[in-house]
C-alpha cells in the first residue's frame, strides 16, 4: 500500500494514512484527502492543494516515493521512503 512516511531532505516528511478506507496525505500543516485518479496517481479533493495530483513511485509491490506539485506547471517534489535515505 501507499500508507507510510516519505521524506524529502529540504521539505520534510509527508505522511500518507488511510482512515475509513480513504487515503489522506499530511505534509507540514496541510491535510490533503486523496481519491484515486488512475494507476498510482491520486487527486487531492479538498484544501489548499485541491485538484493537484499526487503520483506514487512503486518499485516491485512497494511505494518508494511520491511526487506532488504546488502548482500544475511546476516540477514535482519527490519524497522518498525514509528507509531508503538511511541506506
Amino acid at each position: 500500500g501507499y500508507a507510510r512516511e516519505y521524506v524529502h531532505p529540504a521539505y520534510g516528511t509527508a505522511t500518507v494514512s488511510v482512515a475509513g478506507g480513504k487515503p489522506t496525505l499530511t505534509w507540514s500543516s496541510f491535510t490533503c484527502p486523496l481519491e484515486h485518479f488512475e494507476g498510482d496517481t491520486f487527486r487531492v479533493t479538498d484544501g489548499f492543494f485541491e485538484d493537484r495530483l499526487v503520483t506514487f513511485v512503486v518499485t516491485g509491490n512497494a511505494a518508494t516515493g511520491l511526487s506532488f506539485s504546488e502548482q500544475k506547471s511546476e516540477r514535482p517534489l519527490r519524497h522518498e521512503r525514509e528507509e531508503q535515505l538511511l541506506q
